[in-house]
């Protein structure tokens, strides 16, 4: 059995599902984020974890002991909120202390597993200073640190990241992952940041309407969208649909070779294109249009084209020396047909 076992979880409230029968196998060690919209059922799902919600219908097994009944304080979770609660009084050593002088763990002791706490963290040199002291990355990671300086047997966090600018952001998913790493404690993230899920996670479960969509790898997730939703939320894509007829795709007036994907003859299909997968040519295109937009962000370009297929998106590293595309410009534009993804619209599974 899994460390972490969700088996046909259901939450309703009132007439409204929050979270419909999913089911969730989690190993040890393991780094799994929730990902998905407002509402989608994420938080709601680390909740009945963290026993702050009973589940309507279902079982939580932690490491062989069903905890679904169990009181929060029981189960021996570390949890890291979205604010990260520090006590303002309380110096950075003492705030990351508090946890385990709950447990009754003597003084010398609770000390020297906090200053290690803190060590990890690199705030080794910050445990006098108070909160108000501390940037917005300093306090999630004293927060951070309470969270497992008790060696919690789940550590789960709650968009623990959303509160700080994105350059700082971008740090901190460098350091949470390192960090989760090198402890390796069994980690669930609750997010809606389709980047963050994607640089620490080990797989991502993609959340819609109560329901789990696709759980995988993040490499997988993206490069192999199981329905159009989760194509369309996990990063930027090109969708378009056409018939398949002897391995050429028809759409918008224009016929495409899609022999490499050994496709049956369809009356309609559905497909997702990555902007990433498509490059400017001049010769042979498989498609022509007309650059509306061009936008420079530094590492890349980003280039809206009006084409036969509907309003594509290309991204371009700023190594292509693309400048002398320019708006109104017509351009070709080619990719490899393996590249294509095929979106199957069905409904959410109970993973």
């Amino acid at each position: 059995m899994s460390y972490l076992q969700l088996s046909n979880i259901s939450k309703h409230f009132d007439e409204y599902v929050a979270v419909d029968n999913i089911s969730l196998s989690v190993e040890k060690g393991e780094f799994i984020s929730l990902l998905g919209p407002s509402g989608c059922g994420k938080t709601t799902t680390l909740q009945m974890v963290a026993g702050f919600l009973n589940p309507t219908a279902g079982s939580i097994v932690l490491d062989g002991k069903n905890i679904t009944a169990m009181k929060p304080s029981e189960r021996g979770l570390g949890i890291v909120f979205q604010k990260y609660a520090l006590f303002p009084h309380m110096t950075v050593l003492e705030n990351v202390a508090f946890g385990l002088e709950m447990r009754k763990v003597g003084k010398n002791e609770r000390l020297q597993r906090a200053r290690e706490a803190l060590e990890l963290v690199h705030l080794g040199l910050f445990i006098e200073r108070y909160p108000r002291q501390l940037s917005g990355g300093q306090q999630q990671r004293v927060a951070l640190a309470r969270a497992l300086v008790i060696n919690p047997h789940l550590l789960l966090l709650d968009e623990p990241l959303s509160n700080l600018d994105a350059k700082l952001r971008e740090d901190m998913q460098l350091e949470l992952h390192d960090i989760q790493r090198r402890v390796g404690t069994t980690t669930i993230m609750v997010t809606h940041d389709q980047s963050e899920a994607l640089a620490v996670s080990d797989r991502i479960a993609v959340m819609q309407s109560g329901r789990i969509e696709q759980i995988d790898k993040p490499f997988n997730v993206y490069e192999h969208p199981k329905s159009d939703f989760v194509s369309s939320f996990l990063g930027k894509t090109n969708t378009f649909e056409g018939r398949v007829s002897h391995g050429r795709l028809q759409v918008g007036g224009q016929h495409i070779a899609v022999d490499d994907l050994k496709l049956a003859d369809s009356s309609n299909t559905r497909f997702a294109l990555r902007p990433e997968k498509i490059r400017f040519c001049s010769d042979a295109p498989k498609i022509s249009g007309k650059v509306s937009n061009r936008v420079f962000l530094g590492s890349q370009w980003i280039y809206e084209v009006q084409t036969p297929l509907g309003d594509f998106l290309i991204y371009e590293s700023n190594n292509q020396k693309h400048d002398e595309i320019q708006e109104g410009e017509t351009v070709g534009l080619s990719w490899d047909s393996q590249d294509m993804r095929l979106i199957a619209e069905e409904p959410a599974s109970h993973v």
